[in-house]
């Protein structure tokens, strides 16, 4: 009986460790304050980029202070960086590219029409550019993001894509269809 309670105790005292050392985990920032925070993105030179309700925002201090680097008047649903520093932002109104960390941002729709909303960005190693959305228009990009050319996989025509991820090597996931590669 001793022993049982001895071991229930020290279970106990292990798990109060546990969940203590969970809630200190994480911490508040210094922001985005704006709104909702839709997605995060964190760039080669650790740059962290925020997508919110109102605009893009970016801490080069680990979230420590941010700033907002423009789009305010869009609701930011993706980010993604490209190796070559690019910033692309998938926003409820297209897609759009900065290449100044977030001074100047420039709407992308050479060739196709992204007045829609973008749910989803990815970045191949290659270089290419896919967007999704959940209204079925979806693009890849070979010249970071000049032009666009709309594509389908063949079981996902015209579906809503709201996640890829393209190391394996090619991997979408479609509400009520379910995941494809």
């Amino acid at each position: 009986m001793k022993k049982t309670i001895t071991l229930t105790f020290f279970m106990l005292l292990l798990d109060l460790q546990f969940v203590n050392s969970q809630t200190q985990f994480w911490s508040s920032t210094g922001g985005p304050f704006y709104g909702q925070v839709f997605t995060i993105e964190i760039d080669s030179s650790n740059n962290v980029w925020g997508g919110t309700d109102g605009g893009v925002y970016m801490s080069s201090n680990f979230g420590t202070t941010w700033r907002s680097t423009g789009l305010k008047n869009y609701s930011v649903y993706a980010l993604a960086v490209h190796s070559n520093g690019s910033v692309f932002a998938g926003t409820d109104r297209g897609v759009f590219r900065s290449s100044d960390n977030g001074s100047h941002w420039t709407l992308l729709n050479g060739g196709f029409p992204m007045l829609v909303p973008i749910h989803t960005i990815a970045i191949r190693l290659n270089g290419d550019i896919f967007i999704g959305s959940r209204e079925g228009k979806n693009a890849r990009s070979t010249d970071n993001g000049d032009s666009w050319i709309d594509f389908h996989w063949p079981r996902v025509m015209d579906s809503a894509v709201i996640c890829f991820y393209l190391e394996i090597p090619q991997f979408i996931a479609v509400p009520n269809m379910g995941q494809f590669n």
